[in-house]
């Protein structure tokens, strides 16, 4: 085994069906010699490539393609350098010598990609070799209504990005601070916080109340201070996009992802539309809990349990790696094979922990050219929202994998978020499909498969809800009639109102916006999941329905990278034009197919 594997989850053969194990503690650590022999090394090829740049930059003489050329590859070096600087930060958040090696990274980048970018800007437009780049150059030049003075970005970020920096330090700090309580529970205390997956679960109907209600009790005592960040992001976000020529930050974020305000609100009206669906399931989830005798008036502590007498089981990483390249056969071998590698808890690819002592809690996938890439998780949860998790990284992973494998550009790797998002998001949504294919005992096909259901839950109706409530943020912030958690509170509940009948009968839940830490880490990314929620469950039902066609679209867009507009790759991938409205029809018509395939798995109470 790997000497970097030191404790893994490997209790049950690859051909055992999926049983029950102890969850122990783990703790992978990602070969980070792949990118670079050592820190010292790194360092040195750090300061070779800044050399490197200057030189390319001073040699103005150069043939263009030429100068392009050398441009393009040292910024797939600087993104090894990335790579590398953030595993080391994430591992360690204390790491400063890593922390500013990061910012100098960033420059670097920045100013080989300005680089690139001014070459094809500059060459004639019958040019060749500078037709593959001619959105590069479009993506980088921005779509601001209003055009900022001159310098103003830099100048600008200069204000913005330390007060951000700031709100985002408070808000962990604050966080990690808040004290919960510990609920007793055969014979281990558990706290109503970090194990509010595993207190969600035990039988005991009392325990699972009185877990509920501490979590929320724990949130309100940091709520003033909570409500501080998210308004003074809010207010330094919106003030920054507007000196920088927006009509406000979410016009900001809409058109940085390829779409506009009003193609963004039609989508969250098509999907408010639908709220009926939701209440649907809703409904047909307490139905089958009083009917399974779990509770006769079910309340949320009794929504996420199993049927009678099943309790789900602890997968180990080999069966999580299993099944998820198994899920990804129907793309093809060779990618299915990227997830088995990726996936492998021996293969130096994964970075986690059970203990997140000093460590950044987060999940994300690490890549770059010509190197494998990393699936790196901060805090790994041994449960199935864990798993997804993992996957769900494992998924981006490869995909990085894949781009690198089919020749796409360095400058053409990362790209719109919400694209992203969609394939992970399908791999994640076809992981949850392939365990429930693979359970023997039906109560395991039944918890899997209402785990897919609610997968597509989070997708559509929460994506939406989330998108609605950070736009209505936003708009009470330049509005100036927003303040205070009570103000947040208020808006939380108008915008779950249409999605959730007994909220009014729980309204500890209209706190529900301290926990969307997005909000403050990476403002106005949360939007991205609903287009790529609404896109990938349209793939779950597409490779069904025509598994050939589905699998050589996907592969071609999965291996070209971010070379083109978001809705141009979305179109080739879907085979169809774009039109959201349509797209949340079909999405529903899939949704209520897994509702009523999850009530035909489920068994009667006997």
């Amino acid at each position: 085994m790997n000497p970097l594997v030191r404790r893994a989850l490997l209790c049950v053969p690859l051909s055992a069906p999926f049983l029950s194990c102890a969850a122990e503690p783990l703790s992978l650590r990602a070969d980070d010699t792949v990118y670079f022999a050592s820190s010292s090394a790194e360092q040195q090829a750090r300061m070779a490539l800044g050399n490197a740049i200057r030189s390319v930059q001073a040699d103005t003489h150069a043939a263009p393609a030429s100068r392009f050329s050398q441009a393009e590859m040292l910024y797939g070096r600087c993104l090894r350098h990335r790579a590398y600087l953030e595993l080391h930060v994430s591992r360690d958040r204390d790491d400063t010598a890593a922390r500013s090696g990061m910012d100098q990274v960033s420059d670097v980048c920045g100013d080989v990609a300005a680089l690139a970018r001014t070459i094809v800007r500059q060459a004639p437009s019958d040019e060749a070799w500078a037709q593959p780049y001619r959105y590069f150059v479009q993506r980088g030049q921005g779509r601001a209504p209003h055009a900022p003075a001159e310098g103003a970005g830099n100048a600008v970020d200069l204000l913005a990005d330390p007060a951000l920096s700031s709100y985002r330090r408070l808000y962990r700090d604050v966080r990690d601070t808040t004290r919960y309580e510990q609920i007793p529970w055969q014979g281990r205390m558990l706290d109503a916080d970090k194990q509010a997956s595993v207190l969600a679960l035990v039988p005991d109907r009392a325990v699972r109340a009185r877990a509920w209600r501490a979590r929320w009790e724990g949130r309100a005592r940091q709520r003033e201070a909570l409500a501080d960040v998210f308004l003074g992001v809010a207010r330094v976000n919106d003030g920054q996009a507007r000196l920088l020529g927006y009509d406000s930050a979410p016009q900001a974020a809409y058109l940085r992802m390829g779409l506009d305000t009003q193609q963004v609100q039609a989508m969250l009206g098509a999907v408010r539309a639908k709220a009926g669906h939701l209440d649907a399931w809703h409904t047909a989830q307490r139905e089958r809990l009083q009917q399974n005798g779990i509770a006769a008036d079910p309340a949320p502590w009794d929504l996420g349990m199993p049927e009678p007498g099943y309790v789900p089981p602890v997968l180990s990483l080999m069966q999580v790696q299993g099944a998820a390249a198994g899920s990804m056969k129907i793309v093809g071998q060779d990618h299915a094979a990227l997830l088995q590698a990726i996936l492998d808890p021996a293969g130096g690819r994964i970075d986690m922990d059970t203990d997140a002592a000093g460590r950044v809690v987060d999940a994300f996938s690490i890549s770059a050219p010509g190197v494998p890439s990393v699936v790196y998780v901060g805090r790994f949860r041994n449960d199935l929202a864990g798993d997804v998790e993992l996957v769900h990284e494992a998924n981006h992973a490869a995909h990085g994998q894949w781009m690198d494998a089919q020749g796409a550009s360095p400058l053409y790797r990362n790209g719109t978020g919400w694209v992203n998002e969609t394939f992970a998001i399908f791999g994640e949504l076809m992981f949850r499909d392939e365990l429930q294919r693979r359970a023997i005992d039906p109560r395991a096909k039944a918890w899997y498969q209402q785990s897919l259901v609610e997968d597509m839950v989070l997708q559509v109706f929460t994506s939406a809800q989330e998108a609605m409530l950070e736009q209505a943020l936003y708009d009470g912030v330049a509005a100036g009639n927003l303040s205070g958690a009570d103000g947040l509170d208020a808006l939380s509940r108008q915008v779950m109102a249409p999605f959730d009948a007994t909220l009014e009968a729980y309204p500890q839940r209209r706190a529900s916006w301290q926990d969307k830490r997005l909000m403050v880490e990476d403002p106005l990314y949360l939007v991205n999941y609903l287009p790529a929620g609404l896109v990938a469950v349209r793939l779950y039902a597409m490779q069904q329905q025509d598994p050939q066609g589905f699998a050589a679209r996907y592969r071609r867009v999965l291996g070209r990278g971010f070379d083109r507009p978001p809705l141009q790759m979305m179109e080739d991938l879907l085979g169809e034009p774009v039109n959201w409205s349509a797209l949340v029809e079909k999405d529903m018509d899939v949704f209520d197919q897994a509702v009523a395939c999850l009530q035909a798995l489920q068994l009667p109470r006997t």
